[in-house]
């Protein structure tokens, strides 16, 4: 049993009761699929999805494995009470979600003064503002007022899957 979801923009496949899936190009494919989409740009053949599909620059990805790959990115780790998750004046490559616990964001003044930005708590993510600017160096420190439940993730691997799921 199959049918075809067209819905807010995308297209979902169902292929048995109650589960739906979508189609997805295989960005690690993208110069084989550009080759068969100009094998058949010039014929009025309609085989060009079924041999995407064989070639493997189609894969089918349902809701469960999206959320599955983007838990796979993120790592739990622990932070006691009083310590700090980032120091000021370095850069963090990292995002957060804080699962436990309350963080306070400090910005540190040139003169040593320091500002409290903000305190964060359960269900928040955690990200260093200065880093998405591009700036080597942020004055900003986050200080653990509990102890912490964190799932980190790089930057790096969260824009890596980004790139190659296209979907999300």
């Amino acid at each position: 049993d199959t049918s075809i979801i067209r819905h807010f923009g995308g297209v979902f496949v169902s292929v048995d009761q109650g589960r739906c899936v979508r189609p997805l190009l295989n960005v690690e494919t993208l110069s084989l699929t550009k080759n068969i989409l100009r094998k058949y740009q010039k014929s009025s053949s309609v085989c060009i999805w079924q041999e995407l599909l064989f070639q493997g620059c189609i894969e089918f990805f349902d809701k469960e494995e999206e959320i599955n790959d983007i838990l796979a990115l993120f790592e739990e780790k622990h932070f006691k009470k009083g310590g700090l998750y980032k120091e000021p004046f370095k850069t963090s490559d990292y995002v957060a979600f804080l699962c436990e616990g309350s963080v306070r964001l400090i910005i540190h003044k040139e003169n040593g003064d320091e500002i409290t930005a903000r305190i964060l708590q359960d269900n928040s993510f955690i990200i260093d503002p200065y880093r998405l600017k591009g700036t080597d160096s942020s004055p900003l420190s986050i200080e653990c007022l509990e102890d912490l439940t964190l799932l980190i993730a790089s930057l790096e691997s969260i824009q890596k899957m980004l790139e190659t799921n296209l979907a999300l």
